[in-house]
Order: C-alpha cells, then sequence, then structure tokens
C-alpha cells in the first residue's frame, strides 16, 4: 500500500510540461548529480576518447610504415637482377622447403650442434696447423712407416 500511495504523490507532482520520462527519472537524476556519477562518466569518456585517438594515431604511423617497407620492396623487386634471383628461389622451393624441414630435424634431435661444435673443432684444428707441422707430420709417419718395413722384412 505505501507503494501505492508513493508512486500517486509521485504522479501527482507530474506537471503538463514535463514528460512522463522526465517524471520518473527526476529522482534518480538527482541522485546521480549527487553522487557525482555523471562528472566520473564524463571523465571516463574523456579518457577513452584520447585512448582512442592514440590508437588511431598509432594505428595510422603502423600503416604508414607498412606502406614505406612495401614501397621500398616494390622497388627493390623491380631491379632486373633481383628478380630473377626471386624467381629462381621460386623455381627451387621444394628443394628450400625439404631443406629446412630436415635442418629443422637436425636441430631437434641435437645433431645440428653436434655439427656446428664439430665443424669448430675442424678450423681449430686447421689453423694450428702449419705448413712446418704438416712437414713434421709427414715425415714422422715416413719415418715410421720406413720402420715398420724394415722391421717386416727381417722376420
Amino acid at each position: 500500500m505505501r507503494r501505492l500511495q508513493a508512486w500517486v504523490a509521485r504522479m501527482e507532482t507530474i506537471t503538463l510540461s514535463w514528460s512522463p520520462a522526465q517524471a520518473l527519472f527526476q529522482p534518480s537524476t538527482s541522485l546521480l548529480q549527487e553522487s557525482g556519477a555523471p562528472d566520473s562518466l564524463t571523465s571516463l569518456t574523456y579518457a577513452m576518447k584520447t585512448l582512442l585517438d592514440a590508437l588511431h594515431e598509432e594505428i595510422v604511423y603502423n600503416l604508414a610504415t607498412a606502406a614505406g617497407s612495401l614501397i621500398e620492396l616494390g622497388r627493390a623487386i623491380s631491379r632486373e637482377e633481383v628478380k630473377e634471383r626471386l624467381l629462381q628461389i621460386v623455381d627451387k622451393m621444394d628443394t628450400i622447403l625439404y631443406s629446412l624441414e630436415k635442418l629443422d630435424e637436425l636441430k631437434r634431435s641435437g645433431a645440428f650442434d653436434t655439427l656446428a661444435e664439430s665443424a669448430y673443432l675442424v678450423k681449430t684444428i686447421r689453423d694450428m696447423i702449419t705448413d712446418d707441422s704438416v712437414s713434421n707430420i709427414a715425415g714422422k709417419i715416413s719415418a715410421l712407416v720406413d720402420l715398420f718395413y724394415r722391421s717386416c722384412q727381417r722376420h
């Protein structure tokens, strides 16, 4: 009953210049203003607009950068020697893909790292060996073979 009386009291306050919607939302609007919610919503809206503007500027910058890169790429591809090399790469795409798959398998199994370390070892040994050391090793091997040959002849 109290709700009905409150509703009737509210309806009595409606004047001809107010619409029914204004009469219904009048009490809540004043509560919102007292709580500061409209000011908070306005601030939030301005902050979101600023973020969107910043995003738009960043997107425009990114698109411009991408377009510039595409123009540079197009300019490079238009050179005849680059175009011929790219066509050669495209013609050998099956071989390239097969090689990449094998490299991936070697990497996953750890064999690629072992192969690289072996290559470093061979290079280090090659750098250590000079012409003099090769001559010295060859002389010792020759002497060893000669000694072995003589020992085989005696028996």
